[in-house]
């Protein structure tokens, strides 16, 4: 088993179970080579797409495409359900 398989079986762990901010924490900590070549081979660490039915709904009620409704809700609440402002 690969440094790299180790690795991405953890941040899968992480995303599987919505723990959202601390994978991007933990992939924030690699170096830059070990996260581009992480990356590039699964972009959807870095950008997941959970909650696909409320997004999809609310993309189309709003016009707003979903990938912007995605980088909002990354950004502030890093798909923390309980998150508040």
């Amino acid at each position: 088993v690969s440094a790299e398989d180790t690795l991405l079986a953890g941040f899968s762990g992480y995303a599987r179970t919505g723990l959202y901010l601390p994978l991007f924490s933990a992939l924030g900590s690699l170096d830059s080579k070990g996260k581009d070549k992480l990356l590039n081979d699964h972009p959807d660490l870095l950008f997941p797409k959970p909650f696909g039915d409320i997004i999809s709904t609310a993309s189309q009620k709003s016009g707003t495409p979903q990938e912007f409704i995605y980088s909002i809700i990354r950004q502030e609440s890093a798909f923390n359900p309980e998150a508040r402002s």
